[in-house]
Protein backbone atom coordinates (compact mmCIF):
# COMPACT_ATOMS: atom_id res chain seq x y z
CA UNK A 1 0.00 0.00 0.00
CA UNK A 2 1.61 3.26 -1.08
CA UNK A 3 1.73 5.96 2.03
CA UNK A 4 1.53 9.38 1.40
CA UNK A 5 4.66 11.12 2.54
CA UNK A 6 4.18 13.19 5.87
CA UNK A 7 4.03 16.42 4.22
CA UNK A 8 1.46 15.74 2.11
CA UNK A 9 -0.56 14.27 4.87
CA UNK A 10 -3.58 16.35 5.92
CA UNK A 11 -2.90 18.19 9.19
CA UNK A 12 -5.15 17.79 11.98
CA UNK A 13 -3.31 20.95 13.80
CA UNK A 14 -6.83 23.24 12.35
CA UNK A 15 -9.09 20.34 13.60
CA UNK A 16 -7.54 20.17 17.24
CA UNK A 17 -7.89 24.29 16.97
CA UNK A 18 -11.27 24.39 16.24
CA UNK A 19 -12.19 21.90 18.77
CA UNK A 20 -10.34 23.71 21.09
CA UNK A 21 -12.07 27.22 20.26
CA UNK A 22 -15.43 25.24 20.25
CA UNK A 23 -15.08 24.25 23.75
CA UNK A 24 -14.11 27.71 24.89
CA UNK A 25 -16.94 29.04 23.39
CA UNK A 26 -19.13 26.90 24.66
CA UNK A 27 -17.51 27.25 28.43
CA UNK A 28 -17.99 30.54 27.92
CA UNK A 29 -22.00 30.34 27.11
CA UNK A 30 -23.29 30.25 30.92
CA UNK A 31 -21.21 33.23 31.73
CA UNK A 32 -22.40 35.36 28.59
CA UNK A 33 -25.56 34.48 29.24
CA UNK A 34 -25.64 35.16 32.86
CA UNK A 35 -24.56 38.72 31.86
CA UNK A 36 -27.47 38.93 29.77
CA UNK A 37 -29.92 38.56 32.64
CA UNK A 38 -28.92 41.92 33.85
CA UNK A 39 -31.38 44.29 34.20
CA UNK A 40 -30.67 48.00 34.77
CA UNK A 41 -33.29 49.52 37.67
CA UNK A 42 -35.17 52.51 37.04
CA UNK A 43 -35.03 55.53 39.34
CA UNK A 44 -36.65 57.92 37.49
CA UNK A 45 -39.80 58.28 39.84
CA UNK A 46 -37.14 57.97 43.18
CA UNK A 47 -35.31 61.19 41.18
CA UNK A 48 -38.17 63.18 40.63
CA UNK A 49 -39.41 62.90 43.98
CA UNK A 50 -35.45 64.00 45.28
CA UNK A 51 -35.85 66.91 42.79
CA UNK A 52 -39.00 68.31 43.96
CA UNK A 53 -38.45 67.61 47.88
CA UNK A 54 -35.15 66.98 48.71
CA UNK A 55 -33.49 70.53 49.54
CA UNK A 56 -29.94 71.82 49.78
CA UNK A 57 -29.47 74.02 52.60
CA UNK A 58 -27.23 77.01 52.65
CA UNK A 59 -23.87 76.68 54.04
CA UNK A 60 -21.00 74.71 52.54
CA UNK A 61 -20.43 74.77 48.58
CA UNK A 62 -21.99 72.27 46.06
CA UNK A 63 -22.26 69.83 45.87
CA UNK A 64 -21.30 69.11 49.90
CA UNK A 65 -23.86 71.13 51.10
CA UNK A 66 -26.32 69.44 54.01
CA UNK A 67 -29.66 68.59 52.84
CA UNK A 68 -33.54 68.35 54.40
CA UNK A 69 -36.77 66.79 53.28
CA UNK A 70 -40.06 67.99 53.10
CA UNK A 71 -42.40 65.46 54.10
CA UNK A 72 -44.96 68.20 55.06
CA UNK A 73 -45.36 69.40 51.28
CA UNK A 74 -45.16 65.63 50.07
CA UNK A 75 -48.11 64.91 52.64
CA UNK A 76 -50.00 67.77 51.76
CA UNK A 77 -49.24 67.17 47.59
CA UNK A 78 -50.37 63.91 48.24
CA UNK A 79 -53.60 64.72 50.05
CA UNK A 80 -52.63 61.76 52.65
CA UNK A 81 -55.02 63.56 55.38
CA UNK A 82 -57.93 62.47 53.00
CA UNK A 83 -56.70 59.52 51.36
CA UNK A 84 -54.31 57.47 53.79
CA UNK A 85 -52.45 56.71 51.08
CA UNK A 86 -50.09 58.40 48.18
CA UNK A 87 -50.29 57.45 44.57
CA UNK A 88 -47.08 58.38 43.86
CA UNK A 89 -45.18 57.04 46.29
CA UNK A 90 -46.72 53.85 45.66
CA UNK A 91 -45.66 54.29 41.71
CA UNK A 92 -42.08 54.60 43.06
CA UNK A 93 -42.40 51.66 45.14
CA UNK A 94 -43.99 49.49 42.24
CA UNK A 95 -40.92 50.69 40.03
CA UNK A 96 -38.54 50.13 42.57
CA UNK A 97 -39.03 46.97 43.41
CA UNK A 98 -40.25 45.80 39.51
CA UNK A 99 -37.13 43.83 39.35
CA UNK A 100 -35.53 41.34 41.64
CA UNK A 101 -32.32 41.99 42.91
CA UNK A 102 -30.87 38.61 41.62
CA UNK A 103 -31.25 40.38 38.11
CA UNK A 104 -29.05 43.32 38.84
CA UNK A 105 -25.23 43.80 38.46
CA UNK A 106 -23.45 44.07 41.44
CA UNK A 107 -23.16 47.60 41.17
CA UNK A 108 -26.38 48.32 40.29
CA UNK A 109 -27.66 46.16 43.01
CA UNK A 110 -25.75 48.36 45.72
CA UNK A 111 -26.82 51.51 43.97
CA UNK A 112 -30.56 50.08 44.35
CA UNK A 113 -30.23 49.33 47.35
CA UNK A 114 -29.23 52.73 48.74
CA UNK A 115 -31.95 54.14 46.40
CA UNK A 116 -34.35 51.76 48.29
CA UNK A 117 -33.21 52.19 51.72
CA UNK A 118 -33.78 55.55 51.12
CA UNK A 119 -37.30 55.51 49.44
CA UNK A 120 -38.64 53.11 52.71
CA UNK A 121 -37.61 55.65 54.92
CA UNK A 122 -39.02 58.87 53.24
CA UNK A 123 -42.13 56.73 52.39
CA UNK A 124 -42.71 55.33 56.06
CA UNK A 125 -41.90 58.42 57.76
CA UNK A 126 -44.62 60.83 55.10
CA UNK A 127 -47.56 58.41 55.66
CA UNK A 128 -47.05 58.17 59.37
CA UNK A 129 -45.95 61.95 59.68
CA UNK A 130 -48.72 62.90 62.08
CA UNK A 131 -49.45 61.32 65.65
CA UNK A 132 -52.69 60.06 65.59
CA UNK A 133 -55.63 61.62 67.07
CA UNK A 134 -53.61 65.28 67.08
CA UNK A 135 -55.06 66.44 63.82
CA UNK A 136 -51.55 67.67 62.82
CA UNK A 137 -49.25 67.34 65.15
CA UNK A 138 -46.08 66.13 64.27
CA UNK A 139 -43.57 63.28 65.61
CA UNK A 140 -40.31 64.93 66.51
CA UNK A 141 -38.52 61.58 65.26
CA UNK A 142 -39.01 58.86 63.22
CA UNK A 143 -38.12 56.99 66.34
CA UNK A 144 -41.56 57.90 67.96
CA UNK A 145 -43.14 56.52 64.73
CA UNK A 146 -45.05 53.53 65.86
CA UNK A 147 -47.40 51.55 63.16
CA UNK A 148 -49.28 48.60 64.72
CA UNK A 149 -46.78 48.05 67.65
CA UNK A 150 -44.13 48.07 66.13
CA UNK A 151 -40.90 51.03 66.35
CA UNK A 152 -40.35 52.56 62.92
CA UNK A 153 -37.11 50.72 61.71
CA UNK A 154 -38.51 47.17 62.70
CA UNK A 155 -41.36 46.96 61.44
CA UNK A 156 -42.25 45.40 57.72
CA UNK A 157 -42.25 47.37 55.13
CA UNK A 158 -41.46 46.00 52.23
CA UNK A 159 -42.08 42.24 51.19
CA UNK A 160 -39.13 41.33 48.62
CA UNK A 161 -37.99 37.39 47.63
CA UNK A 162 -40.47 35.76 49.45
CA UNK A 163 -40.13 37.52 52.85
CA UNK A 164 -41.23 40.65 54.78
CA UNK A 165 -38.76 43.13 55.76
CA UNK A 166 -38.29 45.68 58.24
CA UNK A 167 -36.65 49.17 56.89
CA UNK A 168 -33.39 47.98 59.59
CA UNK A 169 -33.53 44.29 57.84
CA UNK A 170 -33.57 45.92 54.33
CA UNK A 171 -30.18 47.38 54.97
CA UNK A 172 -28.40 44.88 57.03
CA UNK A 173 -29.47 42.31 54.25
CA UNK A 174 -29.32 44.63 51.22
CA UNK A 175 -26.51 47.18 51.75
CA UNK A 176 -24.34 45.48 53.92
CA UNK A 177 -24.76 42.02 53.17
CA UNK A 178 -24.80 40.82 56.52
CA UNK A 179 -27.34 37.79 57.20
CA UNK A 180 -26.49 38.49 61.19
CA UNK A 181 -30.01 38.83 63.30
CA UNK A 182 -30.80 42.04 64.37
CA UNK A 183 -30.77 41.46 67.84
CA UNK A 184 -26.66 40.69 67.56
CA UNK A 185 -24.41 43.04 66.64
CA UNK A 186 -23.04 42.90 62.54
CA UNK A 187 -20.89 40.25 62.22
CA UNK A 188 -19.64 41.37 58.95
CA UNK A 189 -17.44 44.51 58.19
CA UNK A 190 -19.09 46.48 55.19
CA UNK A 191 -17.59 49.45 52.92
CA UNK A 192 -17.65 52.36 55.51
CA UNK A 193 -18.62 54.82 52.77
CA UNK A 194 -22.16 52.39 52.20
CA UNK A 195 -23.42 53.51 56.20
CA UNK A 196 -22.58 57.76 54.64
CA UNK A 197 -25.24 56.97 51.82
CA UNK A 198 -28.58 55.92 53.83
CA UNK A 199 -30.32 58.67 55.39
CA UNK A 200 -32.18 57.77 58.33
CA UNK A 201 -34.82 60.39 58.92
CA UNK A 202 -32.60 62.25 61.62
CA UNK A 203 -31.47 65.63 61.58
CA UNK A 204 -28.13 64.35 62.71
CA UNK A 205 -27.55 61.40 60.21
CA UNK A 206 -25.84 61.75 56.49
CA UNK A 207 -27.86 64.18 54.33
CA UNK A 208 -30.17 62.91 51.84
CA UNK A 209 -28.49 62.22 48.13
CA UNK A 210 -30.07 65.22 45.61
CA UNK A 211 -29.29 62.39 43.16
CA UNK A 212 -30.47 58.89 43.11
CA UNK A 213 -27.41 56.57 42.83
CA UNK A 214 -26.30 54.79 39.92
CA UNK A 215 -24.46 51.71 39.60
CA UNK A 216 -22.48 53.84 36.83
CA UNK A 217 -21.04 56.45 39.32
CA UNK A 218 -21.56 54.57 42.25
CA UNK A 219 -17.76 54.97 43.29
CA UNK A 220 -18.03 58.67 42.28
CA UNK A 221 -21.14 59.01 44.46
CA UNK A 222 -20.03 56.99 47.46
CA UNK A 223 -17.08 58.82 47.87
CA UNK A 224 -19.31 62.42 47.86
CA UNK A 225 -21.77 60.90 50.34
CA UNK A 226 -18.76 60.44 52.76
CA UNK A 227 -17.24 63.78 52.09
CA UNK A 228 -20.75 65.35 52.50
CA UNK A 229 -21.04 64.00 55.57
CA UNK A 230 -17.88 64.95 57.02
CA UNK A 231 -18.15 68.48 55.47
CA UNK A 232 -20.83 68.60 58.17
CA UNK A 233 -19.82 69.96 61.90
CA UNK A 234 -21.76 67.34 63.58
CA UNK A 235 -19.85 64.61 62.17
CA UNK A 236 -16.43 65.89 63.08
CA UNK A 237 -14.94 68.93 64.23
CA UNK A 238 -10.77 69.23 65.20
CA UNK A 239 -9.37 72.17 67.55
CA UNK A 240 -6.56 73.45 65.63
CA UNK A 241 -4.97 74.62 68.75
CA UNK A 242 -5.67 71.97 71.07
CA UNK A 243 -5.64 69.02 68.73
CA UNK A 244 -8.42 67.88 70.14
CA UNK A 245 -10.76 65.86 67.62
CA UNK A 246 -14.67 65.49 67.98
CA UNK A 247 -16.60 62.90 66.24
CA UNK A 248 -20.63 61.79 65.80
CA UNK A 249 -21.74 58.62 67.93
CA UNK A 250 -22.26 57.31 64.30
CA UNK A 251 -18.43 56.18 63.86
CA UNK A 252 -19.04 54.04 67.14
CA UNK A 253 -22.69 52.56 65.43
CA UNK A 254 -20.62 51.53 62.76
CA UNK A 255 -17.41 50.63 64.08
CA UNK A 256 -17.86 47.27 62.43
CA UNK A 257 -16.98 48.75 58.93
CA UNK A 258 -13.63 50.31 60.68
CA UNK A 259 -12.36 47.16 61.98
CA UNK A 260 -14.20 47.38 65.06
CA UNK A 261 -12.97 50.33 67.17
CA UNK A 262 -14.10 54.03 66.32
CA UNK A 263 -10.60 55.36 66.64
CA UNK A 264 -9.76 53.26 63.44
CA UNK A 265 -12.34 55.91 61.38
CA UNK A 266 -9.10 57.72 61.58
CA UNK A 267 -7.32 57.19 58.54
CA UNK A 268 -10.88 57.81 56.88
CA UNK A 269 -11.03 60.89 58.30
CA UNK A 270 -8.06 61.52 56.89
CA UNK A 271 -9.32 60.86 52.90
CA UNK A 272 -12.58 62.02 53.23
CA UNK A 273 -12.91 65.00 56.07
CA UNK A 274 -12.49 68.42 55.77
CA UNK A 275 -8.73 70.14 54.67
CA UNK A 276 -8.86 71.80 58.50
CA UNK A 277 -9.61 68.44 60.38
CA UNK A 278 -6.95 66.51 57.75
CA UNK A 279 -4.48 69.14 59.04
CA UNK A 280 -5.01 69.09 62.56
CA UNK A 281 -4.71 65.55 62.39
CA UNK A 282 -1.83 65.40 61.13
CA UNK A 283 -0.16 68.18 62.65
CA UNK A 284 -1.36 66.60 66.25
CA UNK A 285 -0.50 62.84 64.99
CA UNK A 286 -3.39 62.13 66.71
CA UNK A 287 -4.36 58.72 67.13
CA UNK A 288 -7.70 58.59 69.00
CA UNK A 289 -11.46 60.89 68.95
CA UNK A 290 -11.37 62.87 71.57
CA UNK A 291 -14.81 62.83 72.69
CA UNK A 292 -18.67 60.98 70.52
CA UNK A 293 -21.23 63.79 69.76
CA UNK A 294 -24.78 62.79 70.31
CA UNK A 295 -26.66 62.05 66.94
CA UNK A 296 -29.55 64.58 67.01
CA UNK A 297 -32.22 62.37 65.93
CA UNK A 298 -35.14 64.56 65.52
CA UNK A 299 -36.73 64.45 61.82
CA UNK A 300 -34.71 65.95 58.50
CA UNK A 301 -37.99 67.96 57.66
CA UNK A 302 -36.99 70.94 55.91
CA UNK A 303 -38.42 74.17 57.76
CA UNK A 304 -39.64 76.59 55.44
CA UNK A 305 -38.66 80.18 56.39
CA UNK A 306 -41.19 81.87 58.37
CA UNK A 307 -42.54 84.93 56.37
CA UNK A 308 -41.58 88.59 57.94
CA UNK A 309 -44.55 90.19 60.30
CA UNK A 310 -46.45 92.27 58.05
CA UNK A 311 -46.26 96.38 59.24
CA UNK A 312 -49.19 97.19 61.07
CA UNK A 313 -51.89 99.37 59.70
CA UNK A 314 -51.59 103.23 60.08
CA UNK A 315 -53.94 104.18 62.64
CA UNK A 316 -56.05 107.05 61.38
CA UNK A 317 -54.92 110.80 62.36
CA UNK A 318 -51.35 109.44 63.36
CA UNK A 319 -49.24 111.98 62.29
Amino acid sequence: MHTPPASSRPSRAPLRGALFALVIALSLLPSIALAQTHVKPNFTGWQLLLSRYCVALPGAKAPLQDTRFDYEQLYVDENIWTLHRSDRLASIRSQLFATPPSQLSPRDRTAWAINAYNFLVVEHATLHMLVPNRQFLRHKSVNDIVVEGAAFFVVPVVELEGRQWSIEQFARHYVYGDSTPLLEPRARSADPRLSFALCPGYAGGPPLALRAYTGDSLEAQLDLAARRALAQPRFVTADKVTGTVVASEHFGTHRVDFGGNPNDALPFLERFAPADVKSVIRKFKVSAISRFSIEDLQMNQFERPKSAPKPMPAQAGAS
